[in-house]
């Protein structure tokens, strides 16, 4: 054959057979002449050599289902399992949360779905992977508050009076990375001022409660609301919530999730918590709990959501009220942020007084008709420890003002009930 430029020759054609012979100048080999040795490779050679050489022999990634190694070799692991337009975890992933958390480097990318009648708190903490972004939705009736924990959220400013990034049920928002350790957020979002609430009411289960003033104030022979937050840790029998005679009291009914009101003689099942479906005990979280009569329609609601009605029109008290207690069994927890209102709350009252899970400023920002009373349980300027002082972790309660109208109807203690800044419902 004669000599022929390389660029001249036929081509092969097809597929190459393994067993093909290609001819190559090893110039490291001077054996055969001063410019190297001709030598023989194989197609197989240089597939074995290649650096990606199975991704060729793999259906030439036509079908990377079908091809382990390849994805390896691409770097997909085992996300591209299909040659479907699916797409496989490893591109996307939802999370859901019913609850406060702490993001880590395993949201990264992710899309976090919160779920929860109550706010949930999303903390930012430092030390996140560099480029760290995830995606926040609220599917749930309650907030989503976003915090920072030793980084810096742009539009966001910590501290229990500044404004605080919030969104509310659908909202949703981005967290994308400006920097080390400092985030920004972007979306649906609101900045609010949180609330400043430091303190509840603890109860220690045995002997004491919180004492409510004597007056006809108190007395409701027609419309009314009874509005608080409460951490039941224990309760003693049919523990109390709030009694002013047999007659006239709220209280645990056998079961953990089942609150009755005694009122005019009738015990009526006013609560039967039962999220879901399922029933759930009022113990151990925080529960926001109205009682609300109007027209002779009595509701109980725990975060905003109806769980008891009855149809009742006698009157009901709790002048003298004792906090924690029935008349004869006491509760283990705590309470705050009780107020009481001669009149029955509308839909739209009982949705800003919940305020999507947080304890809100009836003083202040309240809208509707201010109630009879409102005991903040250690929160409010005048309230004191049992030496007159202003309240710290573990003091016992001296006094309790009423932040409707200081000096009046205000609660006292009896058997040493403690101002405590532990587990707040905030």
């Amino acid at each position: 054959m004669a000599n022929s430029r390389i660029s001249s020759l036929t081509s092969l054609g097809g597929t190459p057979n393994t067993a093909k012979i290609i001819p190559i100048t090893d110039v490291s080999d001077t054996t055969g002449s001063a410019q190297g040795t001709t030598k023989k490779v194989t197609v197989a050679n240089l597939i074995a050599a290649a650096p990606q050489g199975d991704l060729l022999a793999a259906n030439n990634l036509s079908d990377v289902a079908n091809a382990g190694t390849s994805r390896t070799n691409l770097g997909l692991g085992t996300a591209a399992t299909t040659a479907s337009t699916d797409y496989a975890t490893a591109f996307y992933n939802i999370v859901t949360k019913t609850a406060d958390y702490t993001l880590t480097n395993a949201e990264n990318g992710k899309v976090i779905v919160c779920n929860s009648s109550v706010r949930i708190d999303i903390t930012v903490p430092s030390g996140l992977t560099s480029g760290f972004n995830c995606r926040v939705v609220q599917g749930g009736t309650g907030a989503v508050r976003f915090v920072a924990s030793s980084t810096t959220i742009n539009g966001y400013q910590s501290g229990s009076d500044a404004p605080n990034g919030i969104v509310g049920q659908h909202g949703v928002v981005d967290i994308v990375p400006v920097g080390t350790n400092a985030y920004a957020i972007g979306g649906e979002i609101g900045f609010v001022s949180d609330y400043a609430n430091n303190f509840t009411a603890l109860l220690d289960g045995s002997d004491d409660y919180l004492q409510g003033a004597t007056s006809s104030d108190f007395d409701f022979a027609t419309d009314f609301s009874f509005t608080f937050w409460m951490r039941i840790t224990s309760r003693a029998n049919y523990g109390g919530i709030a009694y002013s005679t047999t007659s006239n009291r709220l209280k645990f009914q056998g079961a953990d999730h089942i609150l009755n009101l005694s009122i005019g003689g009738s015990d009526l099942q006013i609560i039967n918590y039962n999220p879901g479906g399922t029933n759930t005990s009022l113990l151990s979280a925080w529960h926001h709990v109205m009682i609300i009569r109007n027209s002779g329609s009595l509701k109980g609601y725990i975060g905003n959501v109806e769980y008891g009605s009855q149809t009742n029109t006698n009157s009901f008290s709790l002048t003298s009220a004792r906090y924690g207690y029935n008349g004869s069994d006491y509760l283990g927890g705590q309470l705050d942020e009780i107020a009481i209102f001669n009149y029955g709350l509308s839909s739209a009252q009982r949705t800003e007084i919940y305020n999507s899970g947080s304890p809100y400023d009836i003083v202040n920002s309240y809208t509707g008709t201010n109630p009879v009373a409102f005991y903040r349980c250690g929160d409010h300027a005048n309230d004191t420890n049992s030496s007159g002082g202003s309240p710290s972790n573990g003091d016992t309660v001296g006094a309790i003002q009423n932040a409707i109208n200081p000096g009046t109807h205000n609660l006292s203690q009896v058997n040493g009930v403690k101002f405590s800044t532990s587990n707040l419902p905030i």
